[in-house]
């Protein structure tokens, strides 16, 4: 490209040069030069080669340009495919977490990978859109930049079914493991009470019964309000 670049500038630099020895050499024909023919013949030569030069020139700036496009297009791609294939494989992962907070953070973290997913999808039809942009303008391999774009595009949708699938995998575990730990805290209760309900010791005179029936009762209120 660069060598492309400076060659490019030299013709454009040499265009003056060139047309200035065109007028030239028109003017002696115009002169009726003696050697008009020859002149003629000469600045014929001279304007096709010239012009096929500038042309071919030309040609190759826009191809060089159009590859260039494309090469950053393709980077671009790949940096969301190393991007796609990493969430893809934490969205597979089957664990689902051990407990209640561990169960909580995968869901903070899958929130993370739906923020990521919908802002790789975003990224994704910006490139879409500046390939169908190419493709419009004529680039050379237009129905290549097509066909890569789609299937980006189409990949990037196939993972919205396992987000939704991992979701719901982890909305059922934070289901199971907060209804076992309300399970746990409820056997624990129980327990802790367990020996005042079976109490067997009626209290031996009027005011330890008083005192246990009291007892009693405020059990019979906690079990009612629990």
């Amino acid at each position: 490209n660069k060598k492309h670049d400076a060659f490019a500038a030299e013709i454009k630099a040499n265009k003056g040069a060139v047309e200035d020895l065109m007028d030239r050499c028109q003017k002696e024909i115009d002169a009726k030069n003696p050697n008009s023919k020859e002149i003629a013949a000469a600045l014929a030569g001279l304007k096709t080669d010239w012009d096929e030069l500038q042309a071919l020139t030309s040609t190759k700036t826009e191809g060089l340009k159009e590859a260039e496009e494309q090469d950053k297009l393709n980077k671009d791609l790949k940096e969301c495919e190393k991007k796609l294939d990493e969430l893809e494989k934490l969205l597979n992962s089957q664990d689902v977490g051990s407990d209640l907070e561990s169960t909580k953070n995968l869901l903070q973290k899958h929130k993370n990978l739906e923020d990521e997913l919908a802002a790789q999808k975003e990224k994704i039809r910006d490139l879409v859109a500046k390939g169908k942009g190419l493709a419009d303008g004529g680039h050379f391999d237009k129905d290549g930049i097509l066909e890569i774009t789609d299937i980006f595009e189409r990949r990037s949708e196939s993972l919205m079914p396992l987000l939704a699938a991992r979701k719901k995998k982890l909305d059922d575990s934070l289901l199971w493991h907060q209804l076992s730990a309300d399970m746990d805290a409820e056997m624990d209760w129980i327990k802790e009470h367990m020996g005042l309900a079976t109490l067997k010791d009626y209290g031996r005179n009027y005011a330890e019964a008083t005192k246990y029936l009291s007892k009693h009762k405020n059990l019979l209120n906690e079990m009612s309000s629990h």
